[in-house]
């Protein structure tokens, strides 16, 4: 069976990536520039491992999960979906943070802002169809369940300020 992406949580299923496909990733890395390999009129490397980290491109939460493979689609440690990137590139990806930022202004394009507005589209997906068939006299208990939360605001009236408590307005100075 496949579990189609959003509707598992990641966590549950991601393995450990081996030592083998983080070198091949480093290498492929260093041959495309992405990552220096060392620092310039020296044998010093630009880049320690404790700042490097592994993508996966797509994001995990983006790929089905097949149950029977026990493994994601397209799988979750083959090199040619990951790629190694420094730290600030890895925040960049992920949260939207710029190098050097202190705080992310907006998250947009990054993996955590996609999946957030992935979801927010599917619940006002799944709201909308709710209403449509509530409409339509076609409503089963998941649909009211998706309804309940959108009951209207109860109208109130605008408050009525009485006159003066004599009765009578004063005009004039």
């Amino acid at each position: 069976m496949i579990l189609e992406p959003g509707t598992f949580r990641v966590s549950d299923y991601r393995k450990a990536i081996p030592t083998l496909v983080k070198l091949k990733c480093l290498l492929v890395a260093i041959a495309k520039g992405t990552i220096p390999h060392q620092k310039p009129h020296t044998f010093e490397p630009a880049v320690d491992a404790e700042h490097l980290r592994f993508d996966h491109r797509p994001p995990l939460e983006a790929r089905p999960y097949d149950t029977a493979a026990g493994d994601f689609i397209p799988p979750q440690n083959d090199p040619a979906h990951l790629e190694a990137l420094t730290d600030e590139q890895h925040d960049f990806r992920t949260f939207g943070r710029r190098p050097g930022a202190e705080i992310t202004a907006t998250t947009r394009g990054s993996d955590i802002g996609e999946a957030a507005r992935i979801r927010n589209i599917k619940d006002s997906t799944a709201q909308h169809h709710a209403i449509m068939a509530a409409k339509a006299g076609l409503a089963n208990n998941d649909m009211t369940a998706v309804l309940e939360g959108l009951a209207p605001a109860a109208k109130r009236q605008w408050p009525k300020r009485p006159f003066d408590t004599k009765g009578k307005r004063k005009f004039g100075p």
